[in-house]
């Protein structure tokens, strides 16, 4: 690894911690916890501020083009985004409506989603999240086999539904859970989580999760 690599992957950790941070402090319920991870959040953010001067006073003294972040490269380098997901550029359709970086920013206003975030943020060597912009000639949302997830934007209506979807896959190979009802029915509760912005379900709502999974996995035991 280059001299600029290691310093522009010690930034990019520390900008995730700040996120990450970020996100305890926002969303805990408990004041001290809040506090602490306003703290820490600040620690990150100061380290993070320091390597991005590093990083960007070594390309001022070595201006050698990037082509991570060239139009060469073929893939969009979006600042969070690609520290989740794969994507390419060449994929998005022409009017293309929902964008990784959209998906992200709706899993960040419920503390399920960021902690979705946050999950494969700290895995992101484990796992590969594919968000998939090409033309489908199945129903499916999404799919997960062992550590690979597809999602299939053209089966998507919105950005919450894509949100939601990437909470259903990840929560499917975070917990090694499928194939059998109960496992969908999981992974639909973490959903409903997110779509009311809370970390609970009421006794009727996971009712009614029981019952969508019977209903919609019906082939499965």
């Amino acid at each position: 690894m280059s001299e600029r690599e290691e310093l522009e992957a010690e930034q990019n950790y520390a900008a995730r911690q700040v996120r990450r941070f970020e996100r305890r402090e926002k969303y805990s319920l408990d004041p001290d916890n809040r506090r602490i991870a306003g703290a820490r959040k600040k620690q990150w953010e100061n380290k993070s501020e320091k390597l991005q001067k590093e990083l960007n006073d070594f390309d001022n003294n070595n201006p050698i083009k990037s082509v991570a972040n060239s139009d060469e490269s073929g893939i969009i380098n979006y600042a969070k985004a690609s520290d989740v997901f794969l994507f390419d550029e060449d994929e998005f359709p022409l009017n293309v409506n929902i964008k990784p970086d959209d998906i992200i920013n709706e899993l960040e206003t419920s503390e399920v989603g960021s902690d979705t975030i946050e999950y494969l943020e700290n895995n992101k060597y484990k796992y590969s999240i594919r968000i998939n912009y090409e033309p489908q000639t199945h129903s499916n949302r999404g799919d997960q086999c062992g550590t690979f997830i597809n999602i299939y934007m053209d089966n998507i209506a919105n950005t919450r539904v894509a949100a939601q979807t990437v909470i259903h896959e990840v929560a499917h190979m975070r917990y090694d859970i499928g194939n059998c009802q109960w496992a969908e029915a999981v992974c639909m509760a973490k959903e409903k989580m997110h779509i009311m912005k809370r970390t609970y379900l009421t006794v009727e709502e996971k009712r009614y999760i029981v019952k969508l999974a019977r209903e919609h996995y019906s082939n499965l035991n």
